[in-house]
């Protein structure tokens, strides 16, 4: 049954359609009535830059660019030569480098004009196949789709620069240079202060500078340079040759240029004037009350007969002028106007031209002259559509239209070609624009308009839906529910989806109850840019849910760790250390992201072109920007077993503590430990966890041994219940941990350089050798290879209870790694990472004993790279002291050196030299009597024992 409330609504839409289909067909009718009135008429207005009205009519500026790179300002109406700047020429080519003769076979030739290349070839044996040939893309096409390999084998690669050029239009003075690398604005010598010159009389140019490079794809040598300028207006508009009063008429081959008044009944010759070179750009200079612009004004190239009486009644043929221009030593193209028996035909080149493109290039200069205007070549990109090609727009829509037509004949006298066939083929088109835009308007624009009404009045969701795969579609958002990547909490979903249909994204959809978070994230992804934070491209609403499209993802942290799928491209240490360079960029916008988490670090896909992989953090939902009254709020921040004691406290005492960046400096500390560990955590198993973070109940064994110190050094600190313990994140990014070993090794080396002159009583020295016995394993002579000791032994003496010595020992052997022993070398390894590798397998804690040791010395310029020095808001941080092994590896020495202490301390003073020595022999026999004695459970050194027998005794 049908309902009235549906045929009410049916009713107001069709009224809507039919109301909407009226407006617009009116607005097109007086558009149309207006637009063909004014274009019989010549209805101009007086404040048109572009009107022939003669009360508008004053004496403006042209402004010409030649191909030297000159740009002149003359008069419009006498011709005179107000002021020019000399630049680089507009075009600078250098065919031939260094190519063989089977890519010498033909030549690129650009017309600085337009843009447009022409290419000569000589491909055929018996030479009848026509020579020249226009490329059926221009100078700005090939920047656009660079790089790209076209249909005949060749490569082509490009760079675009662009700069602003401001001119003062008085003197033609540079003002300013604007580009990409332009800081702060300081002018250059050359440069005029803008403050000095007013606003008005400002001119900005658009310079912009192309640099082409043609590669054999077979060969892979390069066959071409091509360098080329082009000027633009600031803003992309010229004038008509049908709008314009004048005809400027240039030459091919020298920068002559004749201006012609068509404005009366007959045309008259106005001026004339000779330039540098040929003219390639022509602009007229409005001044505006605000700033001056100039707009692109058309003008004809005309051959070399220039001086001709019989100009203007002659009949004309576009052409093709190859010249040469001497500053550059270039051939150019230009498209020129020129009488039917001064055009060269390929047989006439077969006569009198070269050989061979193979001969000295000396025979180029053959090829100045003139040829019939040549079809398109067929040549392709293989991997681009022809359709992506764009027109050139840098010469006049009249001009193109001349030029196009290689057989028909045109005048300049009176009624000339901008009177008959320009003038006719104009009107036809100016009508077919006005009617196509009409039937635009009927069929697309009225049903698009109603269509938009109604969506905005209906009270539903703005999906579309695909029937055909099920896809979903909120504006440039499109995913399929059945691809569902995760799950989040508070009902997020997360899908895989695309972004304008080609840029494969995450798209997370967020509950509306949800919005704040959602609104949050979304204003901090966008300020965030770094390699190691996830990526922003947009967001969507549609009433119940915020789709928020984000960098896709191959994996989580919690997935490479626990079904241990291992990267190729990444290991445990890359993958935190990214983590931390993320989370060191969040915490340099004092950004707090309260939520670190496995779940959160993302592992990209495979990059191009070495399919690397990079790590990303993720969801700042409850992420928060530090302030002075940055307090937390009622959202629940973090996740539970990987917030911070001091969160958990606040929340149970229902206190406002501020947000802090030791925050995340805990849940990292877990994070890393968790990582290492394959999936363990600190705190126990998940039902305890935050219990367990609450009381302090932890448990780290896993990384407790001796091969885990250095890690045990970084995560102990991380995990401390005091915040201000807690390391900030840029000094856990110095930490010897994610060094390399090619740091590692630098860092040995300057620790030994730096002890060379250094005294062995002095408190440095004092704290390296502290803990010696832990670091050197009792004796680090004895833990190294049987080669290397004979090595130790050629040269000098060595303590084997010495830190100090042993990294003489690594240092010395660095340096002189050439020289040793090849069997040396081999069991050493290569440098550096066999050879580092070497040494902390057999002395675990020396790096990172020497790090916190030469804390003191961080400020030194030796050791400003590898610590953190602190800043505005954290102080320099001191990582804590290494704790001492449980290894027992001198008993027999301090049982020895206890002894003699006591035995002097009770013995009356001996004061002569005799009684010292008679000391020292009983004490050396005693020792030789202690040694004697079998002790197989601990670990002995002699010569340490020795050594600290005789200093007891002479201090004594």
């Amino acid at each position: 049954m049908f309902q009235p409330k549906r045929a009410n609504q049916l009713f107001r839409i069709d009224k809507i359609r039919t109301d909407s289909i009226r407006f617009f067909i009116s607005f097109v009718i007086v558009f149309s009535l207006i637009s063909f009135n004014r274009h019989s008429l010549c209805l101009e207005s007086p404040f048109d830059p572009h009107s022939s009205n003669p009360i508008a009519v004053r004496d403006s500026t042209l402004l010409v660019t030649s191909l030297d790179g000159t740009l002149y300002a003359v008069s419009q109406r006498t011709g005179l030569i107000k002021w020019s700047i000399d630049d680089r020429p507009i075009l600078q080519m250098s065919p031939f480098a260094n190519g063989s003769d089977e890519s010498r076979q033909f030549l690129l030739l650009p017309d600085p004009k337009d843009g447009n290349l022409y290419m000569f070839s000589d491909f055929s044996s018996d030479k009848k196949q026509k020579i020249l040939k226009k490329l059926p893309f221009t100078i700005s096409d090939l920047a656009t789709l660079s790089p790209c390999r076209s249909s005949d084998g060749m490569i082509y690669t490009s760079k675009k620069t662009d700069e602003w050029m401001i001119l003062d239009i008085q003197n033609g003075n540079r003002v300013d240079i604007i580009d990409a690398d332009s800081s702060s604005q300081c002018p250059t010598k050359a440069q005029v202060p803008d403050t000095l010159v007013p606003q008005n009389n400002l001119l900005y140019i658009f310079k912009s500078k192309y640099q082409i490079s043609v590669f054999n794809a077979d060969s892979r040598e390069k066959i071409f340079n091509l360098t080329y300028i082009d000027y633009s207006p600031s803003l992309l508009s010229s004038i008509s040759q049908n709008s314009y009063d004048l005809i400027h008429l240039t030459s091919s081959t020298n920068g002559r240029i004749v201006t012609i008044d068509k404005s009366q009944e007959h045309s008259t010759f106005l001026w004339s004037a000779q330039l540098s070179s040929p003219i390639v750009s022509m602009f007229k200079l409005t001044e505006n009350t605000n700033f001056p612009i100039i707009n692109r004004v058309p003008f004809f190239t005309i051959g070399g007969f220039f001086n001709s009486s019989n100009l203007l009644r002659s009949r004309l043929y576009s052409s093709v002028y190859i010249g040469e221009l001497s500053q550059s030593k270039s051939l150019y193209a230009l498209s020129t106007l020129v009488e039917n028996q001064h055009i060269r035909k390929d047989s006439d080149y077969l006569i009198e031209g070269p050989d061979s493109f193979t001969s000295n290039v000396f025979d180029w200069i053959k090829l100045k002259g003139y040829y019939e205007y040549p079809k398109e070549s067929t040549i392709k990109f293989n991997s681009i559509p022809s359709t992506q090609l764009l027109p050139s727009t840098q010469i006049s829509e009249d001009a193109k239209i001349i030029y196009s037509k290689p057989n028909q004949a045109f005048f300049l006298e009176d009624d000339s070609i901008l009177s008959n066939s320009i003038q006719k083929y104009a009107d036809w088109l100016y009508k077919l624009v006005v009617l196509l835009i009409l039937l635009i308007v009927i069929i697309v624009v009225v049903p698009l308009v109603t269509i938009v009404y109604l969506q905005k009045n209906k009270e539903s969701s703005k999906i579309f839906k695909n029937l055909t795969d099920k896809s979903i579609k909120i504006g440039k958002i499109t995913f399929n529910p059945n691809e569902m990547l995760g799950r989040g909490c508070a009902g997020t979903c997360v899908y895989k989806g695309l972004f304008e249909d080609k840029q494969s994204v995450a798209v997370k959809r967020i509950v509306s109850d949800c919005f704040k978070l959602a609104n949050r994230e979304i204003e901090l992804l966008r300020k965030l840019q770094h390699p190691n934070l996830i990526r922003y491209f947009a967001t969507e609403t549609d009433g119940q849910f915020s789709y928020i499209a984000i960098e896709l993802a191959e994996m989580t942290l919690s997935d490479y760790v626990e079904k241990q799928n291992k990267l190729v491209y990444l290991n445990k240490i890359e993958i935190l250390y990214q983590a931390c360079q993320g989370l060191a960029h969040l915490h340099s916008l004092n950004i707090v992201h309260r939520d670190i988490k496995p779940h959160n670090i993302l592992i990209s896909l495979p990059m191009k072109p070495d399919n690397t992989r990079k790590v990303m953090i993720s969801d700042f939902g409850v992420s928060k920007v530090l302030s002075s009254d940055s307090l937390t709020t009622d959202i629940s921040a973090g996740t539970e077993g990987w917030i911070a004691p001091e969160v958990l406290k606040s929340k149970l005492q229902e206190t406002n503590e501020k947000a802090s960046k030791p925050n995340d400096i805990f849940s990292l500390g877990c994070l890393i430990y968790y990582t290492h560990t394959d999936g363990d955590h600190p705190f126990g198993n998940l039902v305890n966890r935050q219990s367990n973070i609450l009381n302090r109940i932890i448990d780290i064994n896993r990384i407790e041994n001796e091969e885990n110190i250095c890690l045990r050094s970084l995560v102990e600190p991380m995990l401390s219940e005091i915040v201000e313990d807690r390391p900030p994140i840029e000094a856990i990014i110095k930490h010897p941990h994610f060094w390399n070993a090619k740091q590692s090794l630098h860092f040995l080396q300057d620790v030994s350089d730096r002890f060379e002159c250094e005294s062995v009583d002095s408190e440095i020295a004092r704290n390296l050798e502290n803990g010696s016995l832990d670091v050197c394993r009792g004796d680090w002579r004895k833990c190294i290879s049987i080669e290397l000791q004979d090595d130790l032994r050629k040269f000098r003496t060595y303590k084997g209870n010495s830190v100090r010595d042993l990294l003489r020992a690594i240092r010395n052997k660095r340096h002189h790694y050439q020289e040793l022993d090849p069997k040396l070398q081999k069991a050493l390894g290569s440098i550096p990472n066999d050879f580092v590798r070497y040494f902390t397998d057999r002395f675990p804690r020396l790096i990172i004993h020497s790090y916190i040791a030469m804390q003191s010395c961080s400020d030194e310029d030796l050791f400003q790279n590898y610590y953190f020095q602190g800043d505005k808001e954290n102080k320099a941080y001191e990582f804590r002291k290494l704790q001492r092994s449980s290894t027992q590896w001198f008993d027999r020495a301090r049982r020895i050196r206890n002894e003699t202490k006591n035995s002097i301390e009770t013995s009356p003073t001996v004061l002569n030299f005799r009684g010292t020595a008679a000391a020292l022999a009983k004490k050396m026999d005693a020792i030789v009597e202690e040694q004697s004695r079998p002790n197989r459970n601990v670990v002995a050194d002699e010569s340490i024992a020795d050594s600290m027998f005789y200093n007891d005794v002479f201090k004594t």
